[in-house]
Parts: structure tokens; C-alpha cells; sequence
């Protein structure tokens, strides 16, 4: 909302186990989250554990237009997910990009957003 942009659409996310194919020429971004194995934390708590994972999020961009898309979306990233942000049972606690590569048609910007979250398993 902040940033005056759709940036995720229906058109444009790839998720896990769901066809997509990019429209050529556009801005494209894959979803996907991973989370390691749950540990019980406190003494005496069997109902509740810790999860401990991030969110990635890569963003394509076409390859030859430059990289001010894809930097400009990942600012946007960081302020959605800043450090400290609480989503339901989930903390942030780093957003970062830790690669870029670039393929045949696209410039991709690799986008992690670290969580831990506690639940309750009533």
C-alpha cells in the first residue's frame, strides 16, 4: 500500500506446487517460506513450540532494464517486513538480500525475511 504499487498480483506470483507462467517482458516475483523443525520451549510446556524459518521472495525483473525495479521493490520489502514487525504468531527478525543472479531472460534479486514464531498447540 505505501509504496502506491501492486506489486503481487495473481498474474505475477509463482507459488509452490500451483502452474505459472511469466508474462515475457514483465516483473515477476516466486514465494516460497521455509521453516525448520519445531522445538518445545519453556519448562513444563508441552503445548507450545518454536518455529524458526524466512519467507523468500525472489524478484525478476527483465534482464537489460537495470537493477532500480528490483532494489526499489526490495525497500519496499524491508519496510513491510521491518525488524521488530509482528504478523500474526510471527516476529521479524532480518530482512537481507543474500544473492543476485541473472539467467536467460531475468535479473533475480533473492529477498529473505527471517521469523521466529511461537504457537500454541492446544
Amino acid at each position: 500500500e505505501f509504496s502506491g504499487v501492486d506489486f503481487l498480483t495473481s498474474d505475477n506470483v509463482s507459488l509452490a506446487n500451483k502452474p505459472f507462467k511469466p508474462t515475457a517482458g514483465e516483473t515477476w516475483f516466486q514465494v516460497n517460506c521455509v521453516v525448520g523443525e519445531p522445538e518445545l520451549i519453556g519448562n513444563f510446556n508441552t503445548n507450545q513450540e518454536r518455529y524458526i524459518g524466512f519467507l523468500q521472495i525472489d524478484i525478476n525483473t527483465p534482464i537489460n532494464v537495470g537493477e532500480d525495479e528490483s532494489e526499489d521493490i526490495y525497500l519496499n520489502i524491508c519496510k513491510l517486513f521491518s525488524v521488530g514487525t509482528i504478523i500474526g504468531d510471527a516476529q521479524i527478525k532480518k530482512v537481507y538480500s543474500p544473492l543476485a543472479t541473472v539467467d536467460e531472460d531475468y535479473f533475480r534479486k533473492i529477498v529473505r525475511i527471517n521469523f521466529v514464531a511461537d504457537i500454541y498447540n492446544n
